[in-house]
């Protein structure tokens, strides 16, 4: 899961270098970091059940760490 999440802020990084240059910069490694650092703890804290559950916790830390220009319509 966490090579997914590293090639996908890969591929953000990039989409926004070259498609909104000025947003470049916009999202860092300490938001990828933090994305990381939450999932982690919150597998940790409460273990996990299933893949639903998994794929709740990880969309709950991309939510708090990269919402500022991502938000959904």
């Amino acid at each position: 899961m966490i090579e997914n999440l590293a090639a996908s802020y890969f591929a953000l990084k990039q989409y926004f270098t070259q498609n909104q240059p000025e947003f470049a910069d916009f999202y860092g490694l300490r938001d990828f970091y933090h994305l990381i650092k939450h999932v982690a703890r919150d597998v940790r804290k409460d273990g996990i059940a299933d893949r639903k559950e998994l794929a709740a916790i990880t969309k709950l830390a991309i939510d708090r760490n990269f919402g500022g220009k991502l938000k959904a319509n």
